[in-house]
């Protein structure tokens, strides 16, 4: 799968963006050339983090030119923010990129072109790609563009990025990347899936995301204490990728709104995920909501979902799987016109039941299946 994004990456690269956008289709089953499929599923969006996290390798000689400036003039590219290397999409090395200021309309990027040469905004290395309080938010000047950020307190304090068409954070060490930012993907953006992937330790926290189509977080306390409003899915992952030592509190304390009448996917899994968070659905939506803090791949735990609010609304019918009897411990369903059913296992007497949803062994809102997550 990974072959399938270096495939998508270097398309972006040579422009091939007509056609991709004449192939695009909104259940992401999108064919590149080679055949490659668009979109990795379920949990296994953590190969497309592995794929930005390694396209520096793959590009080889079309990157050393840049790595022999990274290696020869380090101090040149540090403390400070070289904007040039912003109209590149090419912020590599330790802070690189930092406070930046950049008003309207020189906040539009990149500024003389339409397009960064490969399709990304990259920062990668620690500390690197921050603006300033006084900056506007920085500006893609066109859609189906990606936002790669790699590293350690990488794109944090401030970050804020508007008209994006996907997003990628990860760290492998000490995490805090894309903390205290704040990304506003592209409605109705036919050159990319709008989803987010948030991978590391306190990776995507104290953020705000908008106009996400489906979340992918996994690692010790990501995407936690930030306010989302998704369209389609969210997968809360309690094990990081990236850190694997890094586990556990992936959603927690956050707001997450589904603004779209659609079927929705949540998945909480792992060691207290998605605890104390609240999670609003809108009219008319069918929910599958699972809450599991042993699933295979978490390496266990206990209390997912804990004091969760959930709210439904007139005509949502959700499904809840609570799958431990130490999940949903204190969580509050507000129908508000809605149904909860309740997945009992049969055991009728299950001390975990939530108030106010119907006692069930099946799935009754229907099969809903899971969104691909794309780039």
């Amino acid at each position: 799968m990974t072959s399938m994004w270096l495939v998508l990456i270097h398309a972006l690269g040579l422009g091939l963006f007509d056609e991709i956008a004449a192939q695009a289709s909104s259940d992401c089953s999108t064919n590149f050339p080679g055949d490659y499929t668009s979109c990795d599923r379920l949990h296994d969006g953590a190969a497309f983090l592995q794929a930005m996290q390694s396209r520096s390798q793959t590009l080889g000689a079309d990157r050393m030119d840049l790595e022999v400036l990274n290696a020869g003039a380090g101090k040149a590219l540090k403390a400070g923010c070289d904007v040039t290397l912003l109209n590149l999409g090419e912020c590599i090395g330790n802070e690189v990129c930092v406070g930046c200021e950049l008003i309207a309309p020189a906040n539009d990027l990149p500024q003389a072109q339409l397009r960064f040469p490969a399709g990304e905004l990259r920062c990668e290395g620690d500390r690197t790609c921050s603006q300033n309080v006084s900056s506007d938010p920085f500006n893609f000047r066109s859609a189906g563009q990606v936002m790669v950020c790699i590293g350690d307190e990488t794109c944090k304090d401030i970050w804020r990025i508007t008209n994006v068409g996907a997003v990628c954070c990860s760290s492998a060490n000490d995490g805090d990347t894309c903390s205290n930012s704040t990304f506003n993907l592209t409605a109705d953006d036919m050159l990319c899936q709008n989803d987010v992937c948030c991978d590391g330790t306190r990776v995507c926290t104290n953020s705000t995301m908008d106009e996400v189509e489906s979340l992918l977080c996994r690692g010790l306390l990501a995407c936690s204490d930030s306010t989302v409003i998704l369209q389609q899915d969210l997968y809360c992952n309690a094990t990081s990728e990236s850190n694997p030592s890094s586990s556990g509190s992936t959603c927690t304390d956050s707001s997450f709104i589904f603004e779209v009448n659609d079927t929705h996917v949540v998945d909480c899994l792992g060691d207290f995920v998605c605890e104390d968070s609240t999670f609003t659905f809108n009219s008319g939506s069918s929910v599958s909501f699972e809450c599991d803090s042993e699933a295979a791949g978490t390496g266990g735990g206990q209390g997912a979902c804990n004091t969760a609010t959930i709210n439904l609304a007139a005509g949502v019918c959700m499904d809840l799987n609570c799958t431990q009897d130490d999940d949903c411990i204190g969580m509050v369903v507000n129908l508000n016109g809605g149904t909860c059913y309740f997945n009992v296992f049969f055991n009728e007497t299950r001390p975990n039941f939530v108030d106010g949803c119907i006692a069930t062994n099946e799935t009754r809102c229907g099969p809903i299946p899971p969104q691909e997550i794309c780039c």
